[in-house]
């Protein structure tokens, strides 16, 4: 069971890309090490970078698969157009597309924010 994984990568995570604040932060005086720096402190220096460069959630493209024997629930959240820096049904901070896998597997989607998921009652019985 997999709660909200950003298997595609994370378009949340690509917006807070040091590379696309360059432009806007110049006139602040904040350079690019700051920049680094803050996007770790935020996401993390290993797998924050991953989740920034893994493709667009259309792609084919995601963090790994799983064998093919395995069953593989994904439960992501589902609150619609709730944070208006993603683009599609999210739970907040993951889009429902950004949690499908490469691989066959099982969807199920609860109407819960991100934090919250694992403690929904539709996720529970489920699970």
């Amino acid at each position: 069971v997999l709660f909200a994984p950003p298997n595609r990568g994370s378009s949340l995570a690509r917006s807070l890309r040091p590379e696309g604040w360059e432009g806007g932060l110049d006139g602040w005086g904040i350079g690019s090490t700051a920049l680094e720096n803050l996007h770790d402190m935020l996401l993390g220096s290993k797998s924050g970078k991953e989740l920034t460069h893994l493709a667009c959630p259309e792609s084919t493209e995601s963090f790994g698969a799983f064998p093919s024997p395995s069953e593989v629930l994904v439960i992501a959240g589902d609150l619609g157009n709730l944070n208006p820096l993603l683009e599609g049904s999210s739970d907040g901070v993951v889009t429902v597309q950004e949690t499908l896998l490469s691989t066959p597997h099982w969807r199920m989607s609860v109407s819960a924010p991100h934090m919250l998921l694992c403690r929904h009652p539709g996720a529970v019985r489920t699970t």
